[in-house]
């Protein structure tokens, strides 16, 4: 008797067919990337999609999608309606023009145009070198001067700074370049004295006087501040206030008499009404 024989069981595909074909896939999924152009024989316009937009390589012009033109050494935007130039060119209307770099200059950080190397600066279409007077040097950022210490900026030159008596330079190189010593004040191209009155003082920057607590300025002198009775000195140490229960009546201080149904207050008269009394014609009388 024979046997029949068992049919050939079809071998199951691998891990690595399986990792190709997901290759694949994403190759397909991923065509028409930035700086893909549209398929050579796709059509100079097409309508909209259902959802009112264009496909990449398509720019919308009223109802309809005209195909995006790139031109030589440019390529397609990210967002697939327009062209952007290559690096090294720059657009000029519907076209990518190369960028000329000059001697001692480089494509700046966008590609589209040129930076002068540190100690040029540009002039038209050239990258000429800083002209560095004497007693001048290189800024900061290579591309202007400034000058040493002890000298200020006039035009396109470096002019000594005069620095009077009682003075000293500044870190600034612009005028006058010097400021007055502490005591002194600027008067003209000179540094002139504070005259600091008895009584009085320096002020914080040192070219003008505040006088001593307890004492008032008048004109240029510093005359004591006179306290009566039942009043002290205030705060700013130039006046006085009357204490709790006196006001003030030209300069004396003169005794609060509350009416009835009143108290010993802070309001300008000095007293205030009683709890359920009210202020009527300077007496107090009830809610």
């Amino acid at each position: 008797m024979r046997v029949a024989a068992s049919p050939r069981t079809r071998p199951r595909p691998g891990p690595a067919c399986a990792l190709l074909a997901l290759v694949l896939l994403a190759q397909l999924a991923f065509a028409g990337l930035p700086g893909d152009l549209p398929p050579a024989g796709g059509p100079a316009s097409t309508g909209l999609s259902a959802d009112g937009n264009c496909g990449r390589g398509y720019r919308r012009t009223g109802v309809e999608c005209r195909r995006v033109t790139v031109p030589a050494n440019g390529y397609l935007n990210d967002y697939g309606d327009g062209f952007q130039c290559e690096r090294g060119f720059r657009q000029s209307g519907d076209g990518c023009l190369a960028v000329r770099v000059p001697e001692h200059g480089f494509l700046n950080e966008s590609g589209t145009g040129v930076d002068c190397a540190r100690g040029y600066v540009r002039s038209d279409t050239a990258c000429v070198a800083v002209r560095i007077p004497p007693n001048g040097h290189l800024d900061s950022r290579g591309h202007d001067f400034s000058c040493a210490r002890g000298y200020r900026r006039v035009g396109q030159a470096c002019v000594a700074i005069a620095v009077p008596a009682n003075a000293y330079l500044t870190s600034t190189g612009f005028a006058p370049g010097w400021e007055c010593e502490r005591g002194f004040r600027r008067a003209g191209e000179a540094c002139a004295a504070v005259r600091v009155p008895p009584d009085a003082f320096l002020d914080g920057n040192g070219d003008q006087w505040t006088c001593n607590r307890g004492f008032r300025r008048s004109g240029e002198a510093c005359v004591s501040v006179r306290i009566p009775p039942n009043a002290y000195l205030e705060s700013s140490g130039a006046g006085w206030r009357c204490d709790r229960g006196f006001v003030r009546n030209g300069e004396v201080c003169q005794a609060v008499v509350p009416p009835a149904n009143a108290h010993i207050g802070y309001g300008t008269s000095g007293w205030e009404c009683d709890r359920g009394y009210r202020e009527q014609a300077g007496r107090c009388v009830a809610r």
